[in-house]
């Protein structure tokens, strides 16, 4: 049957965001010899038409993917969601790995999934996370452009960028995150490269990418990297 890898999205009234995304999402090469691909929508606390928007895409990823599955939780908490998406997974599909996305990002690249999947090839590797991408235009305040330069982007070894990364299903089994939970990657990290706070911290667990990337949520991200700077 080969490795099943379930895809979940966070989808927090991104009804601007959704339609460019969701092209983006349609364009991946899903390609891998022996794997195969569900997607979840883990909508939550939504009070615009992004429900509305995933529910009515379905029907564009027809041939990438078996199930294609949106969840409508009425609490505004990604935190919440994870715990229950992962929970969920475990009992209807046990999958080999979770690729988890925030749905406001831009994945220009087809083979981005991919290219996480392909950096599992060390049993050690827990997680592996995609490189966040500044990008700027015209229209960008001038506040977010120096308060980037400042912060900069924490893409190594034993850091987890939330926006983008892939988990072994296996790893994170065991793992429920605080509710709520300010920095969800920072809990995530802390506990990979602690194998479960039982080790002294291991870098190698969370792999940071050498090919997966994506533009990042420029705003989210710097307040993100000041929170935990």
């Amino acid at each position: 049957m080969g490795k099943l890898v379930s895809i979940v999205i966070f989808v927090h009234n991104e009804e601007e965001a959704l339609p460019n995304f969701l092209r983006e999402l349609a364009n991946q090469r899903l390609s891998l010899d022996h794997y195969r691909f569900n997607l979840f929508f883990a909508c939550n606390g939504c009070n615009d038409n992004s429900v509305k928007l995933c529910e009515e895409a379905s029907d564009n990823f027809a041939d990438l993917f078996e199930s294609y599955i949106v969840y409508d939780w009425s609490e505004p908490s990604k935190s919440m969601a994870w715990n229950r998406s992962v929970r969920l997974l475990q009992e209807q599909n046990s999958p080999d790995f979770i690729v988890f996305m925030d749905s406001d990002i831009s994945i220009e690249s087809a083979t981005c999934i991919e290219d996480l999947l392909r950096e599992f090839s060390d049993d050690k590797c827990q997680i592996v996370t995609s490189k966040p991408v500044k990008q700027f235009s015209s229209s960008t305040p001038w506040f977010l452009k120096v308060a980037s330069k400042i912060v900069g982007n924490k893409h190594q070894d034993g850091a987890v960028c939330g926006q983008l990364y892939a988990a072994r299903a296996s790893a994170v089994h065991d793992l429920y995150l605080p509710v709520p939970c300010l920095v969800e990657d920072g809990f995530i990290a802390a506990t990979m490269v602690t194998n479960y706070f039982t080790e002294n911290p291991d870098p190698s667990y969370v792999r940071a990418s050498k090919r997966a990337w994506h533009f990042l949520n420029l705003l989210l991200g710097c307040l993100i990297s000041l929170i935990t700077m």
